[in-house]
């Protein structure tokens, strides 16, 4: 009685503060919380609300040890846990979330919700074997499914994401112990505790077992529920599928077909089984088919073309508006394509009669376009053009605009548009864009949120055009390109094609901050920045748009930061709601997004751009590096999730791009991340060797050594990565089409020795700094000669630029970017090296450096490289204003 009443009282005296938390007011909070522990100075509570109010003020330090002094008592209060909870994740501290609970948990074992909240600290963190004890701890203090499964599913994610051989061996058959243990106890009661049971046996390539277990009781009574039961379905012919049942295939195929023939899934399993079934049977001799008309009985099992082809036409005639039957004749006739070229003709032309009209027919019959011989595509052509003339009428409707659109791209597709006169693309661009004017009063109505049919002729006269102006350099081809899409998007603001189309062609013009105006109403953002900011970012650091280019680092910095957690919040819900089996795809997602190449590509460059050009002194480039988090990465781990096939393409198999291409791209990107983080590196350890170096190699003993390890490991990198980027640069394909990838940066890098110059430096200061410590002879003039020559090499490339054409101002202006980046990169290395030099304590403005009796011979030298900075920085320039006065 007492106890409640003094919890009463305790309440009471709380309320105030949490009122002033909830509506923002921190300072009253504090004020009240300040109150109270005055007349109760150890109420935990209290004690946590007020670290809250602080940090909430931004007084971190004071609400940490606040904090961390209520840690130490291990609390078992559950205001103070969650008031402690809420703080730690505020300060981004989720590691001491655990050791919160897991004290909590040593003073009450068997609190349930103690542990349940150490599960989800234990998820927050990844740690999956604490995430197993936890729950099994759960399941022993409350016999409850959920708890016991949330124990099971942490062993799959460790089979997933772990090792694949332990994986294999170890944890996937314990994971299928436990849940066999309670089969045989008849205890699964969820059907999320069948789909786990279920997703393990197909880990471990368990086909038999998994079909077993959707056969026995447990899968008829997941079949039953409304929400699974076309789950069952599918994944029943999957697994026959995998034990090469085929004639169990295609009769399961074909019942479903007769209910949704419209499954694109479904009918590519029935048209393998069926064409395995004939194989087997030409084999062994065949069976006797049927005579008299095709029988759309249940249960039936096809084993022949004949009858394949027999059902898809029954489907086509009762469902006529549907596509997939008549997708599955194509897909018969192209897996069988011996002797049958005319028929897949045929059968492509029949698909364009019926489903021309609709957006999505070119895209559907890309495929089979490509298996016409090339012998035959002329002919082809041709009959469907005396089938659909190619005449000066308007169009009456939309679906005609589409079949246009399509006509033409299937020209385009087979290579009729290989090779053209000047004089024919501008005929074919001018009839385009008759086409489009003349469409318009058909497409008014839209609303600009959708896409207008007619923006397909200017896809395609872009593309005429690009092709035009790349192969003669004309800028009148390039002007009208532009004009053309740029009018495309006045009255289709949304058309995420014209907008890609159009930053690509301002893009390799030059004009960065014309990509950046066109790209913002794409509004790319969140998943997007992960696969099309690959579109806009070049250009701006090719240009130079250093501002714009931070804006987006940060917003993609911001994204890769807070994503993982967003999505372990969403992990934690699944695991309280018990939606299990989407789990994996969430740890898959996160594992994506945490294995990307650009978080490293972004947060240096982020870094290199705070250096380089926003820092507006040296201090504040010192404090730069200061907190600059170089943490190590594995790059072996770094995964491309780009995606080069958002813009639409009708190019022909000629001139696509093939996926070695981009392998060898991504080959190349990953070596200008390695080098751009070395660089980085040494960047950052010479500006803190400059920040805090004594005099003549004095400071800190410790520091220089892990200055020189630094510096070791940059020049290692450096180095090797120069190697085999020369290697990789003479393997790159570089396919100039809007879809391909851009042509890689490590070719200016390179070409231009900016590398080369980084490298020189930093062995340079190694030398200097292994001299002042004397573990090494004496440094001389002749080792500042390397350097010398880099940049007297880079002044001579300033002085050889000539009016460029359009087509390759991006690449001259990029080179130019580089050298001015080197330019920045050598200041900060000569700072340093004047740091390592000097005499005098600190750099205090108006007091003359004099260089120690060490170095004192080497003053001449120093002057020299200084002079020849100056003069790199004022030829750069002057590069620069040649260029801009030839546009």
């Amino acid at each position: 009685m007492a106890r409640s009443q003094n919890d009463t009282i305790s309440e009471r005296r709380l309320r105030p503060i949490y009122d002033w938390l909830d509506n923002g007011n921190n300072k009253k909070a504090l004020q009240e919380a300040e109150k109270v522990l005055k007349k109760q100075p150890n109420f935990q509570c209290c004690r946590a609300l007020k670290g809250l109010a602080l940090l909430r003020l931004g007084k971190e330090d004071e609400a940490l040890k606040i904090l961390d002094g209520i840690l130490t008592e291990c609390p078992v209060d559950e205001g103070a846990l969650n008031a402690m909870t809420l703080s730690y994740r505020e300060l981004k501290m989720p590691e001491k979330i655990c050791t919160l609970y897991e004290n909590a948990t040593k003073h009450e074992p068997e609190n349930e919700e103690f542990l349940s909240h150490l599960f989800m600290s234990y998820v927050r963190l990844g740690n999956l074997k604490k995430q197993q004890t936890t729950a099994m701890s759960l399941y022993k203090v409350k016999m409850k499914n959920p708890y016991y499964f949330w124990s099971v599913m942490s062993i799959v994610l460790q089979a997933v994401e772990g090792d694949e051989k332990l994986g294999q061996a170890v944890t996937l058959p314990l994971a299928q112990k436990m849940v066999e243990k309670m089969e045989k106890e008849g205890k699964m009661e969820q059907e999320q505790e069948t789909i786990i049971y279920l997703l393990i046996l197909e880990l471990r390539n368990n086909w038999k077992g998994a079909l077993d277990l959707l056969n026995g009781p447990l899968g008829k009574k997941l079949e039953n529920s409304a929400s699974y039961h076309l789950i069952c379905l599918n994944k029943r012919i999957e697994l026959e599928g995998k034990l090469e049942n085929w004639s169990e295939v295609a009769r399961l195929s074909r019942n479903m077909l007769l209910q949704q023939p419209d499954s694109w899934d479904i009918i590519n399993n029935y048209i393998q089984a069926v064409i395995k079934l004939q194989e087997a049977d030409s084999t062994n001799g065949g069976e006797a088919k049927e005579e008299g008309p095709y029988s759309m009985k249940l249960n039936k099992v096809d084993r022949s073309v004949e009858e394949a082809e027999s059902l898809m036409t029954c489907l086509s005639a009762g469902f006529p508006g549907l596509r997939g039957p008549f997708l599955a004749k194509l897909e018969i006739c192209y897996r069988t394509l011996e002797g049958r070229s005319s028929l897949l003709q045929d059968l492509i032309m029949e698909y364009i009669d019926l489903f021309g009209g609709k957006p999505v027919c070119f895209s559907d019959i890309k495929k089979y376009l490509k298996v016409i011989p090339v012998e035959e595509r002329n002919n082809f052509i041709l009959r469907l053009r005396s089938r659909y003339p190619d005449t000066t009428s308007v169009p009456s409707n939309t679906a005609q605009i589409y079949r246009e659109i399509c006509l033409s791209g299937i020209e385009r597709f087979l290579g009729q548009h290989l090779n053209l006169s000047t004089e024919r693309v501008d005929s074919m661009v001018s009839g385009l864009c008759d086409r489009y004017v003349a469409s318009q009063p058909l497409v008014q109505h839209i609303v600009t949120t959708e896409l207008r049919p007619s923006d397909g002729y200017l896809i395609l006269a872009g593309q005429l055009l690009w092709e035009r102006w790349i192969a003669t350099k004309e800028k009148r081809f390039f002007l009208q390109a532009c004009s053309m899409l740029q009018i495309g998007l006045i009255g289709s603001p949304s058309n995420w094609q014209l907008m890609l189309l159009l930053v690509r062609f301002l893009g390799r013009a030059g004009a960065g901050q014309l990509c950046d105006s066109v790209c913002g109403p794409l509004d790319i953002k969140n998943m997007m920045l992960d696969t099309l900011s690959w579109v806009l970012t070049r250009p701006l650091a090719a240009t130079g748009y250093v501002d714009k280019l931070h804006r987006i680092y940060c917003q993609m910095t911001r994204f890769y930061l807070h994503s993982p957690k967003e999505t372990t919040e969403h992990i934690i819900q699944a695991y309280k709601h018990g939606n299990l089996s989407q789990i994996c795809d969430m740890s898959k997602l996160k594992r994506r997004l945490q294995t990307t190449y650009l978080v490293p590509n972004v947060y240096t460059e982020k870094i290199l751009i705070d250096l380089n050009f926003l820092a507006k002194s040296l201090d504040e480039m010192i404090e730069d590096a200061e907190f600059a988090n170089l943490k190590p990465i594995d790059w072996k781990s770094l995964a491309d999730n780009r995606d080069f096939r958002t813009i639409q393409s009708f190019e022909p198999e000629e001139t696509s791009v093939p996926d070695e291409m981009i392998a060898t791209n991504f080959q190349l990107e990953q070596a200008f991340v390695r080098v751009r983080r070395a660089t980085l590196s040494a960047l950052v350890t010479c500006l803190k060797l400059g920040g805090h170096t004594e005099p003549s190699g004095g400071g800190d003993k410790g520091a220089r050594e892990q200055a020189l390890k630094d510096l070791k490991e940059s020049e290692e990198a450096l180095s090797t990565w120069l190697d085999k980027s020369k290697s990789l640069l003479g393997e790159e394909k570089v396919l100039d089409m809007p879809q391909a990838p851009y042509r890689s940066e490590m070719n200016s890098l390179v070409d231009g020795e900016h590398l080369a110059g980084v490298l020189h430096c930093v062995k340079l200061v190694q030398t200097i700094m292994l001299t002042a410590t004397q573990e090494k002879p004496g440094v001389s003039g002749a080792d500042f000669e390397p350097l010398m020559k880099v940049l007297d090499n880079l002044k001579a490339a300033t002085a050889t630029t000539t009016s460029p054409d359009w087509t390759v101002v991006c690449d001259l202006l990029e080179s130019n970017k580089h050298a001015v980046e080197s330019f920045s990169f050598f200041t900060i290395f000569t700072f340093s090296i004047l740091s390592l030099l000097r005499t005098g304590k600190g750099m205090k403005k108006g007091k003359k450096a004099v260089l120690g009796a060490k170095f004192s011979h080497l003053e001449p030298a120093y002057k020299d490289l200084t002079a020849n900075i100056q003069d790199l920085g004022a030829a750069l320039h002057q590069q620069l204003q040649a260029i801009y006065k030839t546009l």
